[in-house]
């Protein structure tokens, strides 16, 4: 797998492109990241990029750390959001269902 990325990294600096890793980042990947820390420019979470500037153990690792607690916080936050947003639909459906059936009783 890391003689194929290599290719196509080789092949897409060839044309001047901006060399970017990402998908399903983790503390596993960051050893591959790692072996490639010199030939690409970035690499991305979901949610953040990470420029290639420090390629230290340590720092790629706490970072990929923090993306994943970071993502996990806003996936909670944007749960806890929508979770909000449709109690407070489900109390106005509660209403007009009952004006439904006010208006259909008096029929």
């Amino acid at each position: 797998m890391l003689s194929a990325v290599k290719n196509i990294i080789e092949q897409s600096q060839q044309h001047d492109l901006t060399i970017g890793v990402g998908g399903n980042i983790n503390l596993e990947t960051s050893a591959f990241l790692r072996k490639l820390s010199n030939q690409i420019n970035y690499f991305e979470t979901r949610k953040i990029v990470f420029n290639f500037s420090n390629d230290s153990p340590k720092f790629l690792e706490d970072a990929v750390k923090l993306a994943i607690e970071f993502e996990m916080l806003y996936l909670e936050n944007k749960f806890n959001l929508y979770n909000f947003i449709a109690r407070e639909d489900l109390v106005r459906l509660t209403v007009l269902k009952d004006r439904i059936i006010n208006c259909n009783d008096k029929q």
